[in-house]
């Protein structure tokens, strides 16, 4: 079973086209089911470029099944991507996720179903990311993924139960901030500025 494709967009028309084009170059495109959100807009003027982003979206063929969901008020990236995402897994046990500003190549799905289907049963694995960090690997190093203790939202890919174990409100935060252990543990993963400023939109509230 191949997974369903998840596409958020919002007001840029141009750049939602071009990411269509590049998902039907893929030999899997045709197989694939994809659901499209299109966040509301937040003004009168967005308006317009809202409603050619859904004209976009309406005519979108090349694919097994085109489901459109057209958002009448404006959620944010955050909650629309929350609840876009949970919206799909509640129906299939697995998706891949992108953005109205990311270009795949026309290998991009076979990469993610095949990664899907690998790590079905690795529970110790979140997310599956289509886009390569610029690190220097060993030159002894053949395969051709590698695991990195943070996940990337450019194109990625996850299953039902991993995303159920989320907790999208960060309950333990304040506990978080006085734990020096789970903070290293954290920092793993590339230490930002700002992680511990408390300013993150960690979901809806």
């Amino acid at each position: 079973m191949l997974a369903p494709i998840v596409l958020f967009a919002y007001k840029r028309p141009k750049h939602l086209y071009h990411t269509l084009e590049t998902l039907r170059r893929n030999a899997l495109a045709s197989e694939s089911e994809l659901y499209v959100y299109v966040d509301g807009a937040r003004t009168e003027r967005e308006q317009v470029a809202v409603a050619e982003v859904q004209a976009v979206v309406s005519a979108t063929t090349g694919f097994k099944a085109v489901y459109p969901v057209f958002r009448e008020e404006n959620q944010g990236l955050a909650r629309s991507v929350i609840a876009g995402v949970s919206e799909v897994l509640a129906r299939h046990s697995l998706a891949i996720v992108m953005e109205d500003d990311m270009l795949c190549s026309a290998d991009f799905l076979k990469f993610m179903n095949d990664g899907l289907s690998h790590y079905i049963h690795h529970p110790q694995i979140f997310s599956l990311s289509g886009f390569s960090f610029p690190l220097r690997l060993p030159k002894f190093y053949r395969e051709n993924v590698y695991f990195v203790p943070r996940p990337s939202s450019w194109g990625w890919a996850t299953w039902a139960d991993r995303w159920a174990k989320a907790d999208w409100c960060v309950s333990d935060y304040a506990q978080f901030l006085k734990d020096p252990i789970r903070q290293r543990a954290f920092n793993r993963g590339g230490r930002r500025p700002d992680a511990y400023a408390g300013q993150a939109d960690v979901g809806p509230d």
